[in-house]
């Protein structure tokens, strides 16, 4: 029998809490159940706005967005066109179409999709945000932080707002101008979520590290199921040395969400920098399986293959590699590999002209080098 609609908005507000709190896996379930019956729902619905589209589009939307965190990028994008089709110029839509743009590393088409929403809505938060990021992304940092310092004197009251102003200064290394930002909103809202976690950011910036993590383990006991507040634990983790710590984190979170990427190539790249190739290995292969775009373990394999002395083959991987100075940590990655394949090669100039886009790469991002692993902090120390 099929769900009425008031069985659907209920279905739907469930899900977006499994999201809300990282349980990816149960929110997928109720959307899957829900668009099981979009046809009936579609064709039953005769209420004023036709509510049943409105439902669905958001059901598509959320779905989208969820694919995205799983690294799903091709899914996502079909669930945000179908999204577009029911409801041409929702604002939801417009923005999210925009994120996958900036996913696929069309920055440009992504500013002129969130530039489409503001126009229809020119305080709609979601595309204020974007735009603000993708600058942010394009190395425009002035002009992001010109429009959301903007945004927040049109919109006072929007906290958000001041999460993402901070979240902004952070990879350019203002740390303190951050802090400053973020403590301003949680005098307001002492449980903003975006606020807090913009915090714990930035408190690695500015060398707080154990306060850092002592704030993710507090929402992260908020939240205990939410996998992405997880990586960001066991990343931290990794970062003070305690990797035993970190690989629980990251296996946490591998458990709450199986559809989530990045602690899977976390936990394959920590366990490929003490050497332990074996588990790393059948790690990558497996994620492989699960993320056969995954960018992060691909260039795992590149490194294995490196370490196997089959250099030309590690170089033809790496060709698929993005090679853009961007502020992308795999496009600082790709440098570093290139470099140390090419001296293998006994190419030695090229190989100092990838340590040198590296290192412009790091002082143009400072903030940035928080996502490395140390192996790679290392390996860009010693090409300066």
């Amino acid at each position: 029998m099929a769900l009425t609609l008031s069985e659907v908005s209920m279905k739907l507000q469930e899900a977006v809490g499994h999201q809300n709190e990282g349980r990816l896996e149960a929110a997928t379930a109720l959307y899957d159940a829900i668009l099981a019956d979009e046809d009936a729902l579609l064709a039953s619905d005769a209420t004023p706005g036709n509510q049943a589209v409105a439902v669905i589009t958001a059901v598509y939307n959320n779905l989208g967005s969820l694919r995205l965190v799983e690294g799903h990028v091709e899914e996502a994008r079909v669930a945000f066109r179908r999204a577009l089709d029911l409801a041409p110029g929702n604002l939801d839509t417009l923005t999210n179409l925009a994120l996958v743009k900036r996913y696929t590393g069309n920055r440009a088409g992504a500013v002129e999709g969130y530039k489409q929403a503001l126009e229809i809505e020119e305080n709609y938060l979601p595309a204020l945000v974007g735009l603000a990021q993708t600058y942010g992304e394009l190395g425009q940092f002035e002009k992001g932080e010109q429009l959301l310092q903007r945004a927040t004197a049109r919109l006072p009251g929007e906290l958000g707002l001041k999460a993402e102003l901070a979240n902004i200064l952070i990879p350019i290394g203002r740390g303190k101008d951050a802090l400053q930002i973020i403590e301003q909103a949680l005098a307001v809202n002492p449980d903003h979520f975006g606020a807090l976690t913009s915090k714990a950011k930035a408190l690695q910036l500015v060398g707080e590290l154990d306060e850092a993590i002592m704030l993710l383990e507090k929402l992260v006991s908020r939240q205990p199921e939410n996998a992405i507040l997880l990586n960001a634990l066991g990343l931290a983790e990794q970062r003070r040395g305690n990797e035993e710590a970190a690989a629980a984190c990251f296996q946490k979170a591998m458990l709450a969400s199986p559809g989530f990427e990045q602690p899977y190539s976390n936990l394959a790249a920590l366990h490929e920098q003490h050497d332990q190739i074996e588990d790393a290995k059948k790690i990558t292969e497996e994620g492989l399986k699960r993320f056969p775009d995954s960018r992060h373990f691909l260039l795992l394999t590149v490194r294995f293959t490196r370490r196997d002395g089959d250099y030309s083959t590690a170089m033809t991987i790496l060709d698929t590699l993005p090679m853009a100075d961007s502020d992308d940590q795999i496009s600082y990655q790709c440098l570093l590999e290139r470099a140390e394949l090419y001296r293998q090669l006994a190419n030695e100039s090229a190989a100092k002209e990838c340590d040198q886009r590296a290192r412009e790469l790091r002082n143009r991002y400072p903030g940035l080098i928080l996502e490395y692993s140390s192996k790679d902090k290392d390996r860009a120390k010693s090409s300066d």
